[in-house]
């Protein structure tokens, strides 16, 4: 019995031995050269009716392919491969993949060498795609794009980012969002804070393209385009349905945020839901103060309920509160095995957004020497409010595949925006409130086509805006007032352009790709006089601009290391109503309409070079530089009228937009990627930006200072995490756009001078540089949750980016759990 016993479980043993060899023998794992697993990996037959993915360890299971199957192999950023299900079965350890060194086209330093082949233009861009925004946890979209080389943020109040690209802000950098333009007919020319509107959890993907070398963008894409994608679900063979929730809290604002969102797939019908809502308490600065000034950014008191308070804790920013909450429902029929129809609505709202580079305004300043400090006395402003920032957005995607004489694709997406946004603004010591409201409503209709390696299309997008303006009292009652920011009689613009794209290879080192674009522009606006306070000599303003754009760019691989690429194009922006028709005022400085206002076009090039070495390690730089024709600028106004939006106010400098003639911008990003061992990677960025009027010789406004990157990253298999540390150089008096005000030199250090007769008279230095050290990690707790740590600023440094009113976050512990279900 004993020996018949040990028998059977020997017998068993072997079964279950050659059972798992079986098993095992259909699952092929996947390394890359440094042998580290390659996650993600595509293998399908040569009929596409199978496919499969490698898990996180790298292992792709192969058992539901055919014995005689021939199978394609491919992952972004490396070789593909064909083999038969017979040699990889017959393969002697793993897979190994190689590095794609060839063609990086549009090219692109991404973390950790992964490349993208985009073969239609030399311009440079850089993607961030769902992993790396996850990885980056950031708490807005604004301060997604901080973490990216060639980006710059400003920020006036802690609800808000605007970004700068190439030296270009507002309404010269292009928004985009899920194939429909953003930027509207009151995208000012300042600072602009409306891509915080913009859900940063409901993001799949962010496309940031550099300069205006893409025809398919028209006006306003002087800086480059922010294309931001929202996630869509795929089909699924059953239907299936997740859920997902994501929590995150951050100490220096003690914001706590949550995202919810759910997934329902089938056959051919597809659903995605986010709700997400955040909510901020006022923001605590850094307290170390490295650079020096020991009063600069300091709160010292703040106004509640129209009485000065003092503040306790100066490094916190009283009055920079705020909360939002984000809803979209995206709906996915397949209506044919060639025809997609997507609707897309997306529903935000903010609270009032303190806006805190106007409250912390002081009436006055003296200089004590005895002590060495400056006194303030008496703040400006008891409120200063933007109000509820809202966005409706509606859009109708048809993608249709066909093989027809004229086109491979197409794509129609017709879309509308109902927004409203208001200024609410009470000086001290006064019982009457200015509230501004603003409400634009904007239909467009984008055509895109495809036939081979040309493309095509037609976009029209029509504007119209309501200004209206209200004198509120104590008691909270209301009466209608003239002072409206833009024409109080209302105001439009409608724009429509065709364009077309090329794109060719030359032998087998050579891409070239060209475009053309035109574009027709109408601006229409109208006044009501009103005695004494809106008052100009016109009643109505028109104007109507017509522009051909153009690009040819040209890729070149000399051998499978080294890529270059040059591009030449032009691109304009055409005055919109912020432009042409804005009355309005900022510290004693008052602006009036031109409607005389011409289009500012560029003319740009750029060079890019790209070598990779030993396989592990990128390098790349990108150079270039914009000539700028009818530059738009504030300058002095050549006749004042009898205007005046404020009585209480007056007003030392009166000043309007004009066209100042020529300006230039040039620049360059450096970066590198290194593989210094088989699970880190190290890589860095710096940016540098110069620019200037040649005819005025005055610095030409929103150039940010010199600002890079360098960060180290560790990938393992159910964790990683990155070191890494942001800095910025000097931006001197010197370099400031003085003439028109918005760098803001008023926000930086204050230093006092004694004048020769004795007095003390104050002077702004600029930005001091500054730098942070931040860590993060991740780690997969289970296959359902997962869990972020992160502390950034870690010396807990004192600092403002350039031309920001509210400081940046000292030190701040963030946590963050990511659970699906």
């Amino acid at each position: 019995m004993p020996y018949s016993t040990t028998n059977r479980r020997s017998q068993i043993l072997t079964l279950l031995f050659f059972f798992s060899g079986l098993i095992s023998a259909q699952q092929v794992k996947v390394v890359d050269v440094l042998e580290a697993p390659v996650r993600g990996v595509s293998l399908t037959n040569l009929s596409q009716s199978h496919q499969v993915f490698s898990d996180k360890n790298g292992w792709i299971a192969i058992k539901e392919f055919d014995a005689i199957d021939t199978l394609i192999i491919s992952h972004i950023g490396f070789l593909s491969r064909q083999m038969t299900k017979e040699e990889l079965l017959k393969l002697d350890g793993p897979l190994v993949l190689q590095f794609d060194i060839k063609p990086l086209g549009e090219v692109i330093l991404l973390a950790r060498i992964n490349e993208e082949k985009q073969k239609t233009t030399a311009g440079r861009k850089v993607v961030l795609p769902a992993e790396e925004i996850e990885r980056l946890n950031s708490p807005t979209t604004a301060e997604l794009l901080e973490n990216r080389g060639g980006v710059y943020v400003q920020k006036s109040q802690m609800g808000g980012g605007s970004p700068v690209i190439r030296g270009f802000e507002s309404n010269r950098v292009l928004l985009m969002l899920d194939g429909v333009r953003l930027n509207n007919a009151i995208y000012r020319g300042g600072h602009l804070q409306n891509i915080i509107s913009i859900d940063i959890a409901s993001l799949e993907q962010v496309d940031l393209h550099f300069g205006s070398s893409h025809s398919m963008f028209g006006s306003d894409a002087l800086g480059g385009v922010i294309h931001m994608k929202t996630k869509r679900p795929e089909f699924t063979e059953f239907r299936e349905m997740t859920q997902g929730l994501k929590s995150r809290y951050a100490t220096a604002n003690k914001g706590f945020s949550t995202h919810y969102e759910m997934r329902y797939t089938g056959v051919d019908f597809a659903l995605y839901t986010s709700i997400s809502q955040r909510a901020y308490n006022d923001l605590r600065m850094g307290s170390k103060r490295e650079h020096g000034f020991s009063q600069w950014g300091l709160v010292e008191c703040y106004v509640d309920k129209g009485v000065v308070v003092q503040n306790i804790e100066p490094n916190i920013q009283k009055k920079t509160a705020y909360s939002q909450i984000d809803l979209m429902q995206k709906v996915i029929f397949q209506l044919s095995p060639n025809s997609l129809l997507t609707g897309n609505i997306q529903y935000s709202n903010s609270s009032n957004i303190p806006r805190f580079d106007k409250l912390n305004d002081y009436s006055s300043f003296s200089y004590d020497p005895k002590s060495g400090q400056t006194n303030f006395q008496e703040l400006k402003y008891a409120a200063w409010n933007y109000g509820p920032q809202k966005r409706l957005f509606y859009s109708f995607q048809l993608d249709h595949s066909l093989q027809a004489r004229l086109m491979d694709t197409a794509q129609v997406i017709c879309a509308y925006q109902d927004l409203s946004e208001s200024r609410h603004v009470q000086k001290y010591n006064s019982d009457e409130r200015t509230d501004r409201h603003e409400n634009i409503d904007i239909h467009s209709v984008n055509l895109n086509f495809s036939k081979k390696k040309i493309r095509y299309g037609f976009e029209y997008q029509q504007n119209m805006v309501q200004s209206k303006a209200y004198l509120t009292n104590s008691k909270e009652l209301r009466a209608p007032s003239p002072q409206t920011r833009y024409p109080n009689g209302g105001s439009s613009m409608n724009t429509w352009a065709i364009y077309l794209a090329w794109s060719k290879k030359v032998g087998e080192k050579m891409n070239v790709n060209s475009g053309l674009r035109f574009t027709k522009n109408q601006l229409k606006g109208f006044f009501h006089s009103e005695k004494y306070v809106w008052e100009v000599p016109f009643e109505r303003i028109g104007s109507k601009n017509e522009r051909i754009t153009g690009n040819i760019g040209m890729v070149y691989w000399p051998d499978p290391t080294l890529m270059i690429s040059c591009a030449a194009y032009t691109g304009f922006h055409a005055p919109n109503i912020d432009d042409t028709g804005k009355l309005f005022y900022k510290s004693h400085l008052l602006t009036l309409p031109n409607p005389e206002l011409k289009p500012e076009h560029t003319k740009s090039v750029e060079f890019t070079l790209t070598k990779k070495i030993e396989r592990r390690n990128l390098v790349s730089l990108n150079a270039h530089y914009t000539l700028i024709e009818d530059v738009i600028m504030k300058l002095t106004a050549d006749q004042v009228w009898d205007v005046n939006p404020d009585p209480t106010e007056v007003f030392s400098e009166i000043k309007t937009n004009k066209n100042a003639g020529k300006a230039e911008v040039y620049g360059a990003t450096a970066s590198f990627s290194i593989r210094i061992a088989r699970r880190f990677t190290l890589e860095s960025d710096y940016t540098l930006t110069k620019g200037g009027n040649r005819e005025t010789n005055l610095p030409f406004p929103h150039i940010p200072p010199s600002f890079g990157k360098t960060a180290l990253h560790a990938d393992f298999d159910s964790w990683y995490g990155s070191l890494f540390v942001l800095y910025n150089g000097r931006k001197d008096k010197e370099d400031y756009d003085l003439a028109s005000g918005t760098d803001n030199l008023e926000e930086s250090p204050i230093v006092w001078a004694q004048s020769q007769e004795g007095n003390w008279i104050k002077e702004y230095r600029g930005t001091p540089p500054w730098y942070t050290v931040n860590i993060s990690a991740a780690c997969h707790l289970s296959e359902r949750l997962d869990l972020q740590v992160a502390i950034d600023n870690i010396f807990d440094h004192h600092y403002k980016t350039f031309s920001s009113g509210v400081s940046a976050p000292g030190r701040n512990f963030i946590l963050t759990i990511k659970a699906s279900f």
